[in-house]
């Protein structure tokens, strides 16, 4: 580097590997040439009769419900914290998920959810009080 002005010299530059392309434009082991495509093609993945099945309505028509159980649900979070959170933040999909995981609900798509799942927090005073209760509420399609 020059001491006047504190940018490098050409010498100095030259000596570190960079070869002058274009005027004011520097390279270094052959940048300036295209690279090959290094990038790994993606993987198809394969999908398994159990996870195709999931998504099929039975084959009904399109637009149609493919609700077969004649009930839908509606989650209820009551969220007991010693101060106020974000209700996304009480994680409302992963216990949707859970619930469905355990058998209490066939599925959480919007024919069994038609209503996103409802957060109310309740303040209290001590952080021993905090808890969470989870209520699931089924109801009849049939009137």
């Amino acid at each position: 580097m020059s001491k006047s002005s504190g940018r490098p010299t050409r010498k100095t530059i030259t000596n570190s590997g960079y070869t002058e392309v274009s005027p004011g434009v520097w390279s270094k082991g052959g940048a300036d040439r295209s690279l090959p495509n290094k990038r790994p093609q993606a993987k198809k993945l394969e999908r398994s009769p159990k996870s195709r099945a999931k998504g099929n309505n039975g084959g009904k028509e399109k637009g149609k419900k493919a609700n077969s159980t004649g009930f839908v649900y509606q989650l209820v979070l009551v969220s007991y914290r010693s101060r106020p959170i974000d209700a996304s933040n009480c994680c409302p999909k992963y216990i949707e998920d859970a619930i469905v995981d355990e058998g209490l609900m066939p599925d959480d798509t919007i024919f069994y959810c038609p209503r996103p799942p409802i957060t109310h927090q309740i303040l209290v005073p001590a952080k021993e009080m905090k808890k969470t209760e989870v209520f699931l509420f089924r109801y009849s399609l049939e009137s």
